[in-house]
């Protein structure tokens, strides 16, 4: 190291790595032999060139850093690398050299002995780089979403070794590569864009070993993700004839290679024309299932494209007929319906009726008869009513619906209804006159004319049988006398239906009576004003003798005053009225009517006054003792309870001693309920209480009732003291220990006390309750002396508190609880690496209420000698001690104690310091290290390790070079943890492996390099041709791509040829069979048909494994076809399929190249001839026949002679409405050269075949445009082969005007009412609003509606005339349609009046309500609603209102009034009625206590909840004890004294109530509770008992547990409950006190017993705890006790050993039980548990069983099951290995079988082995080329190149599936890409399949010179170009003056579609002629269209003429 001092500074520090690195490789090796590695040579920039400079080159410098004692003496060299001479080196100091060339050179440094014996060489590669210089390569179409797409780096392989790139694909990421991945992938990356940002970019960035000097390469590309769209439809149901399909394109999200959302639509419909709408209109008229196709494209790349398939089913839609068997009936006859409709099944039948005047309503104005309904398909219906009733019948599927309607005449009877009171009051002379004009008869004429009918009336006086009146008037007016019953009767004459009369014709009658009126008013007694006054005993009785006709009497009673008793004993009849009244002033009052019609109403009353003197009724003062400053609040306690009657609230309070006035808090000595408070400690006062007499009546008192109360209240002392004391004055104590404490409390003042009663508790320092000590001696509170225990640390406050019933005081003793600190290590050795060890970490103090500052002693020695020591104040600040030599230490830590129970605590622990030296390093090698061929793929690279150190070591084995192209240890692992891995490389390159060891202290790093090679591999094509020779040229034919070395070479050859077939030769032209690129000659033998040579070459290389290729050549024959026949067609006739040639292999051709393409079609059932040329123009083509065999070609050929079409014309469009007569039809035709001549062809609409004229009536078809078409056939005899032709007239047949009109049924008298068309817009209308009666009279409105009024009710028929007008060529043509409606005008209705027979009642009140309902019904044209309204929230409405209906008020809580209402009215008006009803309510108990229980003694309230007017009480309180009962009347709430004994009882309490309409009851029950009870309870099974034995304590305590409130339970084991009676087992053994408390509300009780618990004995079971299956386990035991006995029990067996051996049956968790009884008197017994586990061997599904699979097999065997190990030995002579997948290959001609052993082991250790078979049969390879021709059919023939098979299936785009092993020829006429697919097989079935995709891509265009726009023949009733494979194209047609009168630039894939219909801009007909075109177009490969550039190599124009024929 010394002598590198003196080196200048850059070289210096490098020259010191080298030498340091040389000297640490060397140094192991320095008594070796020298090797290549010995030579060592170092560049300052370790031989990088970086300064670009391309002209003046730039220069290496090297030192020699060999250092090995043997190379001493030797002669080095330097060849450059570049061509320059070889320099030799005395080896000293350095030597230089300028390289100009920008590549990687190979310098070698080479080493000689001084003898030459011994040479030695070392290659070092010199960089001398320029800027990495590559490119980026995308698809020009864009990316397509979800694909690969390719992205390519242009000169990739001329980047230096070490040239890096970073990718950055836009939004998707950055991907980093090596040269070597590119290298490895070709310069080709394959990527699937994820993001959808539009437009992307892809970012490259290259760096080579020079970029930090020279700068990066960054190309980029920008592209786009081609987005296909999300193509969606579907066709929403149903579809229907006759109705455009509902099509709902949901397509969306298409973006192109411009990220515009550009979409192409093309819908396929079946039996439909193409469209390219977005949504199209498609209308089917038949029914039937239809295929349904879309294709969207978004640009012109493949994945653009989406095409959806789909069906749609179109069913009939409906069409609806049917008759009626009468259209005339009376009221009330039934009319049936004969159904005739048509539709799709099943059909809905929707039958509506309704009238002129309105909707009908079912059940009123019609009904269904013999179970038919609306949706029969047959009705029978009954009308009644009258008018015109309209029935339509809606006919429904599930298409639109169709209706048809028909009018029915309903006759009616006319109505007469009377509506007249049963009783009228007279006028004031007694006489009534009736003027039935003023509403009180109605007449309904029903539709009749009241002009023409007459009504008869009679009136009779019943009372004498005499007439009044008789006549024919319609409304008479006649006076009748008072005080007289009459008889009214009407009748009207009938109407007629058809000429008979309808029955039952209309009737009314009414009797009516004029009553008098007058009351006499008598009483007893008289009422003479002044009040009656009486006492509460006495009983008042006063009648009511006054006359009247229908008198009604009726008494009330009121209270009145400020004092009112709401409980009364009254009985009001009619007449007579009994009280008998407790208290209080009242108003009696007799109340008289006559009811009815004419009503009189009069009254009379009473005062009355009832005195009752107060009293008192409960007084519970007496005896009452309460503390000084209390109150008696008689307010709220209910002390003082008093019947006040009518009385004021006064009464007189007498005190002894007296008591000041400032006692009184609220209210005075007069006050009935005062709050006093009582001051003076220790007096006893003595009261007395005296109530006045009554105010109003004195004197009125009661037996036996208290109206003076007298007694004594006590006040007692109010004070009391506390004084606590520790028995010793002890301040301090121990955790853990007792204390025992007493109270000296006591009262100071003497007097009136009650006993003194102690309570105790324990409290933290900061004053709060605590459970951490216990008082635990007696326990509980209420002792004067009390032990306690400290559980914890701390200090503690011992709190006592004295208490008396008015006074209580507390003391408090504190007590500090004191503990040692507590000293803990964090385990019990510590191991650490050498150098500092901080206390901290490891020792924790625990101090609890200690001081943490003290002072903490530390030691640290080491085999017994101390190494450091010293002390810590506190723990805060521990010591950081020094360790840095290896071993085990002993750390001491002491600190200062309190004495609980030592002074000072020590504790100590052991560190083991760590050696972290890791020894060995140099044995680590591979074995066969430096093998001189280097590792071949698939050989094993085994490492030699003895590196150890103290601890285990950790290894990590990593490789640098191609990813994924080795694997540790027998898998596909990239690492490995294992000291000696194995490392297997499955791709060839050059690696380094590296290792790094981690001993956890300290880590090294080891490197090796290696190079691995690959067996070569070749793939040679098969060869053909045509009865010629053929040469195999090897230089040309056995290199890259067909050739790859795989990091290998080639070192020899062995060629062999075979002849499979036929005869022939070869020869080595040049090289022979052993060279490596021979040339070889072929020559066949003449008439052999074909011949078949096998050539095959096996390379040798670096590696065991030969390269192995085969290649075919096959020479083929001539094939001979028979002679062909001519044949005829018509031009533009249907596509004619070609006679099938013999042998039927070859294919169809045009020898007139100048002919379009489309004339000659290839399906795939053949070829066909399509005859698209003019349509008027004879001509022959001469067609071609080609059968080629590989490279041989034969062909014939026949003639195709195309005859013209005659001339034919139809004439001009016609038109005519809907409900014309027929329409003639004339149609003319010709030849070329004849004549024309009329209808000599046939008229026809679509099939059927008209006779020369078009009757509606006959084809019944509805409006719309018909195409007529007339046919006509001309016959060449000298062929005798017909041609026919056709011409199109369309057809409009107008719809008649919309004669519907809208309004509304029913109308009302003198109100306007709108009539509205249903469609105004281009209509005129003629209306007639009464054209029964008024048919002349009539108004118009045009394009508008109009309104009406009527000024009379009754029916009227209107009729609408509309009227449209049509354009027809130069005239107009109108169209006409009636309709009529009959609508009903309504009258308003009259007054209303109703009477009901009483007014008020008691609950339920039952009314008759009374109407003159026969008034209304006589009434026409009236269409009433009554409506009634009860007031109570019910009532309903009808059409029919009844003479008498009952009504039903309920029970209301209170007397309630309700008013009666009925409304009557129609939709033009309504009128109302009412009258009020009052409901006496009942009564409706109801009782609420304060309390469900009280404490005896106790006043108890209840209040009284009952509802219902006037009632009067009884109550009553049963003692369900004694069975005494106390009742108590004439009071509203409830209060009264209750008490028991000691034990509960339970009062029931039970109201009474009644009024004058009823009575109720009700009970309830309160608990009063004892405030002494006792507790006593009893252990019932034993008080000696074991551990964990339950003792049953049943609770003795007297009352009942459901009166107890609380019960508490003390087991003494910390344990309490709060049940009734326990079971309870304790837990450790012992002698405990149980304690039981309860609590009843009202008083407390306590019981303490003792019990006995004896120990179970203590069982451990010993044994292993798990095993594997099939293994003994050994079970023995322990225990702490002598046992009675002892058993086992391990699954079903049961021992009594000692210990024994066992086996168990299968694999789980199984728990052995031992139980064991002790010796003692108790018999404890105890049972332990434990489980053992029996681990399973391996349970493993490992499928398939058996296997036979073609090669190459990937076996990846189905594994199901749980392992730690698996191993697998595949059978093939390969390792033991865990890859969980095996690859088999057979290259051989049969079948290879294998054996597969699995070796598994589980995670516990268990083990198990599985076989299986495996059979590989060998595949063939499938190979496929193809030969293409040009010309139109494009000739294409597929190449079978297969090896191994005998088998051929072809899949091709127009032959279809072909089962041969021989080549297939195809023939294409339109440009695509077509699919190829060959799989080849072999006798074992294994085959082997590859896909060839074939772009055709021809163009052309060309046009026709004549065309018949109306042609039925689509290809000649458009002119257009014809052609293929175009981008853009533009047609033009002009006439002879050059105006432009059409233009198109319409494509559809490629091809012009549409044409030209001879029409011009404006739509009008071009006349017969010759016109001019003008085209011009683009091909797809951006080639212009020149006319003479046409693929079919046909010449054409770019413009020119077409003739244009109509006649």
């Amino acid at each position: 190291m010394r002598k590198m001092k003196y080196i200048g500074c850059l070289r210096g520090w490098r020259m010191l790595v080298w030498v340091s690195a040389a000297l640490w490789v060397s140094a192991p090796l320095s008594l070796s032999a020298q090797t290549n590695n010995d030579l060592m040579l170092a560049s300052p920039y370790d031989f990088k060139l970086c300064n670009g400079d391309a002209v003046k080159g730039e220069e290496l410098e090297i030192f020699n850093q060999s250092s090995h004692t043997g190379l001493t003496g030797g002669v080095y060299s330097v060849d450059w690398g570049d061509g320059s001479p070889v320099e030799v080196w005395n080896g000293g100091g350095s030597m230089k050299h300028r390289y100009y060339g920008f590549q990687v050179y190979k310098l070698v440094f080479s080493w000689r002995s001084a003898n030459g014996s011994k040479v030695l060489s070392r290659t070092y590669d010199v960089l001398r780089l320029n800027k990495p210089d590559v490119a980026l390569k995308m698809p020009d179409v864009g990316v397509c979403q979800g694909e690969e797409s390719v992205i390519q780096i242009i000169d990739y392989d001329k980047q230096s070794p070490g040239t890096t790139y970073k990718l950055v694909l836009d939004r998707d990421g950055t991907r980093n590569m090596t040269q070597q991945e590119v290298v490895n992938m070709g310069g080709i990356f394959k990527h699937i864009f994820k993001t959808e940002s539009c437009p992307i970019r892809v970012d490259l960035d290259v760096r080579n070993e020079c970029s930090a000097t020279l700068g990066a390469a960054t190309p980029s590309y920008r592209t786009a993700v081609i987005v296909p769209p999300k193509v969606s439809f579907f066709i929403q149901g149903p579809s229907c004839t006759g109705y455009p399909l509902n099509i709902q394109n949901n397509t969306y999200g298409g973006k192109d290679l411009d990220c515009n959302e550009n979409m192409t639509y093309i819908w396929r419909f079946e039996g439909q024309p193409v469209s390219f709408d977005r949504v199209p209109v498609i209308v089917y008229d038949k029914p039937g299932t239809y295929q349904v196709s879309l294709t969207v494209r978004t640009g012109s790349a493949e994945c653009s494209e989406r095409v959806v398939e789909s069906v749609v089913k179109v069913i009939e839609s409906p069409k609806v007929d049917f008759e009626v068997s009468n259209n005339e009936i009376c009221s009330g006859t039934s009319v049936s319906f004969i159904n005739k409709s048509t539709g799709e099944e099943p059909l809905t039948f929707q039958w509506m009726v309704w009238k002129d005047d309105g909707w009908a309503q079912e059940g009123f104005d019609f009904v269904y008869e013999n179970g038919t309904h609306a949706n029969s398909r047959e009705p029978r219906i009954r009308f009644h009513g009258y008018g015109r009733f309209h029935v339509r019948l809606t006919l429904s599927n599930s298409c639109p619906e169709s209706e048809k309607e028909v009018t029915i005449n309903v006759r009616k009877n006319p109505e007469v209804y009377l509506y007249l009171k049963d009783i009228i009051c007279s006028d004031a002379d007694g006489n009534k006159t009736l003027n039935f004009a003023d509403g009180s008869v109605s007449y309904i004429w029903n539709g009749n004319d009241a002009r023409n009918i007459q009504p008869t009336w009679f009136i009779l006086n019943m009372d004498n049988n005499q007439m009044v009146y008789m006549g024919q008037d319609l409304y008479p007016q006649v006076t009748l006398a008072g005080s007289t019953t009459y008889g009214i009767n009407v009748s009207m004459p009938p109407a007629t239906a058809n000429g008979v009369e309808c029955p039952d014709p209309g009737f009314a009658e009414h009797q009516l009576r004029i009553p008098s009126m007058k009351i006499d008013l008598a009483f007893d007694p008289e009422p003479s004003g002044e009040p009656i006054k009486v006492c509460f005993d006495e009983t008042l009785e006063f009648t009511n003798n006054s006359v009247g006709e229908n008198l009604k009497c009726r008494w009330t009673l009121t209270p009145v005053g400020k004092y009112r008793n709401e409980i009364i004993d009254a009985d009001l009849e009619d007449r007579t009225a009994t009280l008998n009244i407790n208290f209080g002033e009242y108003e009696l009052k007799a109340e008289m009517s006559i009811a009815g019609t004419c009503p009189v109403e009069t009254t009379k009353s009473y005062k009355i006054q009832v005195g009752h003197r107060p009293e008192i009724v409960a007084c519970y003062l007496d005896g009452t003792t309460i503390c000084p400053g209390d109150v008696l609040d008689m307010q709220n306690v209910g002390l003082v309870n008093y019947h006040l009657y009518n009385n004021p609230e006064l009464v007189q309070w007498t005190f002894s001693p007296s008591l000041p006035g400032e006692a009184y808090l609220d209210g005075d000595p007069t006050a009935i309920k005062p709050i006093i408070q009582f001051s003076t400690p220790g007096v006893t006062y003595h009261y007395k209480l005296e109530m006045p007499d009554d105010h109003l009546v004195p004197g009125c008192e009661d037996k036996d009732v208290q109206y003076v109360n007298e007694g004594t209240i006590s006040v007692l002392n109010n004070q009391v003291s506390s004084q606590i004391k520790e028995e010793q004055d002890r301040s301090s104590v121990c955790e853990g220990s007792n204390l025992i404490f007493s109270n000296e409390g006591r009262d100071p003042q003497g007097g009136i006390i009650t006993t003194l009663e102690y309570e105790w508790s324990v409290i933290d320092d900061e004053k709060e309750w605590t459970g951490l000590c216990e008082i635990v001696d007696p326990p509980g509170n209420g002792n004067k002396i009390v032990t306690v225990k400290f559980l914890h640390y701390g200090v503690f406050g011992v709190v006592g508190k004295t208490k008396s019933d008015c006074a209580e005081a507390y003391d408090t003793v504190w007590i500090t609880v004191k503990k040692n600190p507590l000293v803990t290590f964090s385990g019990d050795r510590q191991e650490v690496c050498p150098g500092e060890v901080k206390m901290a970490e490891w020792v924790n103090i625990a101090w609890y209420n200690n001081s943490p500052s003290q002072l903490i002693g530390w030691l640290l020695e080491r085999d017994g000698q101390p190494v450091w020591q010293g002390e810590t104040s506190g723990d805060a600040d521990m010591p950081v001690v020094p360790v840095t030599e290896p071993g085990d230490y002993a750390v001491s830590v002491s600190v200062p104690g309190v004495g609980c129970p030592e002074t000072t605590v020590r504790k100590a622990y052991t560190l083991h310091v760590i050696d972290t030296a890791i020894r060995g390093m140099e044995t680590i090698l591979p074995r066969g290290y430096g093998l001189p061929r280097g590792l071949c793929v698939g050989e094993d690279l085994v490492f030699e390790n003895d590196a150890e150190a103290e601890r285990e070591l950790r290894w990590h084995w990593t490789v640098e070079g191609t990813a994924g192209g080795y694997g540790f240890d027998g898998t596909d692992a990239a690492t490995s943890s294992l000291k000696t891995p194995t490392l297997r490389f499955s791709m060839p390159g050059d690696y380094t492996v590296h290792l790094t060891i981690e001993e956890g202290c300290n880590t090294r790093e080891w490197a090796y390099p290696l190079k691995v090679r690959g067996v070569p591999v070749l793939q040679l094509e098969d060869q053909a041709g045509c009865e010629s020779a053929f040469r195999f040229v090897g230089k040309d034919e056995v290199k890259a791509p067909a050739l790859d070395l795989k990091n290998n070479e080639l070192l020899a050859a062995a060629w062999t040829v075979t002849t499979e077939y036929g005869g022939g030769s070869y020869d080595w032209s040049e090289g022979g069979s052993t060279s490596l690129y021979p040339t070889i000659a072929f020559a066949p033998v003449e008439s052999s048909g074909y011949c078949l040579y096998r050539v095959t070459v096996e390379y040798t290389n670096h590696c065991p494994d030969l390269t192995v290729a085969s290649f075919q050549v096959r020479i083929d024959e001539q094939v001979k076809i028979d002679p062909l026949k001519d044949e005829d067609i018509c031009e533009l006739e249907e596509a004619r399929r070609l006679q099938v040639a013999v042998p039927d292999t070859g294919v169809w051709s045009l020898t007139d190249g100048t002919l379009d393409a489309g004339i000659l079609e290839k399906h795939a059932d053949g070829y066909f001839f399509n005859p698209a040329f003019s349509a008027y123009e004879d001509r022959e083509v001469r067609l071609r026949y080609t059968i080629r065999n590989g490279a041989c070609v034969s062909s014939d050929e026949m003639t195709m002679r195309v005859h013209a079409l005659p001339f034919v014309d139809g004439g001009r469009d016609l038109q005519m409405c809907y409900n014309h007569e027929p329409l003639p039809l004339v149609g003319r035709d010709s030849i070329k050269g004849g004549k024309w001549q009329e209808n000599r062809g046939t008229w026809k609409l679509g099939k059927e075949d008209l006779q020369y004229e078009f009757d509606i009536k006959r084809w019944n078809v509805p409006p719309g445009d018909y195409t007529l078409t007339y046919e006509y056939t001309y016959v060449y005899e000298a062929y005798n082969y017909g041609c026919p032709n056709t011409d199109r007239v369309t057809l409009t047949v107008q719809a008649l005007p919309d004669k519907r009109f809208a309004v509304a049924d029913t109308l009302c008298v003198g109100v306007e009412h709108p009539f509205v068309p249903a469609d105004t817009v281009g209509h005129s209308f003629e209306w007639h609003f009464d054209f029964l009666h008024e048919p002349e009279r009539k108004e118009e409105s045009v394009g508008t509606s109009i309104r009406h009024a009527y000024d009379r009710h009754g029916f009227y028929t209107v009729k609408c005339m509309a009227s449209k007008p049509y354009p027809y060529h130069e005239s107009v043509l109108v169209c006409r349609d009636t309709s009529e409606k009959t609508v009903t005008v309504l009258r308003d209705p009259p007054a209303v009046y109703f009477d009901v027979d009483t007014n008020s009642g008691c609950a339920p009140l039952d009314i008759q309500i009374t109407t003159d309902a026969r008034h209304y019904d006589t009434l026409t044209f009236a269409d009433f609603t009554y409506t009634w309204d009860f007031g109570n929230g019910e009532g309903y409405s009808t059409r029919q209102l009844e003479e008498e209906l009952m009504k039903t008020y309920r029970s209301a809580t209170w007397d309630t009034t309700y008013f009666l209402s009925l409304a009557v009215g129609n939709r033009c008006k309504t009128f109302r009625h009412d009258t009020a009803v009052t409901v006496l309510s009942v009564p409706k108990v109801g009782m609420a206590p304060e309390q469900d229980w009280e404490c005896s003694p106790v006043e108890a309230f209840v209040k009284n909840t009952t509802t219902g007017n006037n009632c009067k009480f009884t109550w009553s309180i049963y003692n369900d004890r004694n069975g005494d009962t106390v009742r108590i009347s004439h009071v509203w709430d409830l209060n009264h004294h209750l008490e028991t004994d000691s034990v509960t009882t339970v009062y029931y309490i039970h109201l009474h109530a009644e009024n004058v309409c009823a009575t109720d009851d009700s009970t309830v029950s309160l608990k009063v509770l004892p405030r002494t009870i006792e507790a006593h309870f009893s252990p019932l099974d034993d008080r000696y008992a074991c551990e964990r034995e339950e003792i049953y304590f049943r609770n003795n305590s007297t009352d009942t547990a459901s009166n107890i409130l609380v019960t508490r339970w003390d087991f003494g084991d910390g344990f309490t409950s709060e049940n009734w009676e326990m079971r309870h087992a304790y837990g450790k053994e012992g002698t405990y006190d149980v304690s039981l408390w309860i609590h009843n509300g009202c008083g407390w009780a306590a019981d303490t017993q003792q019990v006995h618990i004896n120990p179970l004995p203590k069982l451990s079971i010993i044994s292993q705890d798990t095993l594997c299956e099939e293994d003994e386990f050994h079970f023995s035991f322990e225990t702490d006790m002598e046992l009675s006995l002892y058993e086992w029990k391990l699954q079903d067996t049961l021992m009594k050993r000692d210990s024994f051996d066992y086996v168990f049956e299968g694999y789980g968790k199984f728990p052995v039980t031992l139980i064991g009884t002790s010796m003692t008197f108790t018999r404890c017994q105890d049972s332990v548990i434990k489980t053992v586990v029996v681990n399973n061997k391996p349970i493993m599904t490992i499928l398939p069983l058996d296997t036979m699979v073609c090669s190459p097999l990937n076996y990846i065997p189905f594994v199901e099951g749980e392992y730690e190990t698996l191993l697998w030995d595949y059978g093939d002579g390969t390792e033991l290995t865990s890859a969980p997948e095996h690859v088999y290959e057979n290259r051989s001609d049969s079948a290879y079988r294998y054996v597969v052993t699995a070796f598994v082991t589980t995670d516990k250790g268990c083990f198990s082995d599985y076989v299986r078979r495996v059979t590989v049969y060998n595949t063939p390879v499938a190979l496929l080329d193809k030969v293409v021709e040009g010309g139109r059919p494009q000739r294409v023939t597929f190449q079978n190149l297969s090896e191994g098979a005998n088998a051929g299936h072809w899949i091709l785009p127009l032959q279809g599936e072909v089962y041969s092993v021989d080549n297939q020829t195809e023939e294409f006429l339109e440009n695509g890409t077509y699919p190829v697919t060959l799989i080849a097989s072999n006798r074992y079935g294994c085959a082997d399949t590859i896909t060839l995709s074939h772009e055709v891509s021809l163009h052309g265009l060309y046009f026709p010179n004549t065309f018949i726009p109306h042609s039925l023949n689509e290809k000649i009733s458009r002119f257009n170009g014809v052609g293929m494979g175009l981008q853009s194209y533009r047609l033009e047609i002009l006439d002879q003056y050059g105006n432009v009168l059409w233009v198109t630039e319409e494509l559809q894939d490629g091809k012009p579609v549409g044409g030209w219909d001879g029409t011009n801009r404006k739509g009008e007909r071009m006349p017969q002629g010759v016109y001019i075109w003008r085209a011009k177009a683009i091909y797809g490969n951006d080639d212009v269209w020149t006319g003479d550039n046409n693929d079919s190599g046909i010449p054409e124009y770019t413009q020119g003429t077409v003739l244009l024929l109509r006649e």
